[in-house]
C-alpha cells in the first residue's frame, strides 16, 4: 500500500526534488556550471609570432584575471600577486555570454559560452576550454626528459602515500622570483628535495623536510582526463610529461 502525503508534505517533497536537480551536474552541459574556473587557449604572440598558451581565471566571487592562478584555487587567491603579471578585473556571466572587464584599462572583452563547454572570444577569435583542476594523491613521475637518455631538466615524483621527491623544480619554476611582495625566497630555492605533499582544487602543496613550503597551480589540459596518473601535467605555466617506460 502506497504511503499518502498531505498537500504540505507534497510541496516540501517537490521543493527538495527541485533543489536536488538544480545542484546536479548534467553531462556535456558546461553552461549550467557557469564560467567559473581556469580556461586554456592558444594565441599568436604579436611580436614573435609564436603560439603561446593563454589563460583566463574566473572566480566565484566575480573577480577575474588573465593567467592561471599561481598557487591554484585550493587556497585564497592573492590578487595583488596575480595582478603584478596579468590583466585583472571582474567578469559577468549572463546565459551564454561572458564579459571580462579590465579594471586598469576600463575595456571589456566578450565571450560566448556554448553548450559544448567552449568559451569563444569574439575578437581576436580564440577558443578556450576549461582545465581540470586536480584533487587528491597522484602516482608517477613527471618532468622534462631528454629523449636521448640524458638527465632530466626537471622531475617531480608524487606517490600515493603522500610523499614526493623532486629535482630542479623550484629553480625551473622561478618559484623564488614569484614570491609575494616582501617575501624573500632566494635562500630556500633548493636544487632538489623531498617531503610530503597534498593536492586540492588545483593547488599542489609541497612541504620539504627542511621546512620550506611551496605551492603551485596543478591541472591537466582540457583534452587530458584527470586521474591518479595522467600522461601530462600543467604545473604553473609549464607542461610536464609522464616519465617514459
Amino acid at each position: 500500500m502506497r504511503p499518502r502525503f498531505g498537500a504540505g508534505a507534497r510541496r516540501t517533497l517537490l521543493a527538495v526534488v527541485v533543489i536536488a536537480m538544480a545542484g546536479a551536474q548534467v553531462p556535456g552541459r558546461a553552461v549550467a556550471a557557469g564560467a567559473e574556473g581556469v580556461w586554456y587557449g592558444l594565441r599568436s604572440d604579436g611580436v614573435s609570432g609564436k603560439v603561446k598558451a593563454d589563460h583566463y581565471t574566473f572566480l566565484p566571487d566575480g573577480r577575474a584575471f588573465r593567467r592561471a592562478p599561481t598557487e591554484g584555487l585550493g587556497i585564497p587567491v592573492d590578487m595583488a600577486l596575480e595582478c603584478r603579471y596579468a590583466e585583472c578585473g571582474t567578469f559577468e556571466s549572463r546565459g551564454g555570454e561572458v564579459i571580462f572587464r579590465n579594471a586598469t584599462s576600463g575595456t571589456s572583452t566578450q565571450f560566448a559560452l556554448d553548450e559544448e563547454g567552449v568559451l569563444r572570444k569574439a575578437a581576436p577569435k580564440i577558443s578556450y576550454r576549461r582545465m581540470h583542476l586536480l584533487d587528491g594523491p597522484l602516482n608517477g613521475t613527471w618532468g622534462l626528459f631528454d629523449p636521448n637518455g640524458g638527465p632530466p631538466v626537471v622531475s617531480l615524483t608524487l606517490r600515493p602515500d603522500g610523499s614526493f621527491k623532486e629535482e630542479g623544480l623550484l629553480r625551473f619554476s622561478a618559484w623564488a622570483a614569484l614570491a609575494p611582495p616582501g617575501e624573500d625566497r632566494s635562500g630556500r630555492a633548493v636544487e632538489r628535495g623531498e617531503g610530503v605533499y597534498s593536492v586540492r582544487r588545483g593547488t599542489l602543496e609541497l612541504r620539504y623536510r627542511g621546512g620550506t613550503v611551496a605551492r603551485f597551480f596543478l591541472a591537466t589540459p582540457p583534452a587530458v582526463a584527470p586521474g591518479a596518473s595522467p600522461p601530462v601535467l600543467h604545473l604553473g605555466g609549464a607542461r610536464l610529461d609522464k616519465a617514459p617506460g
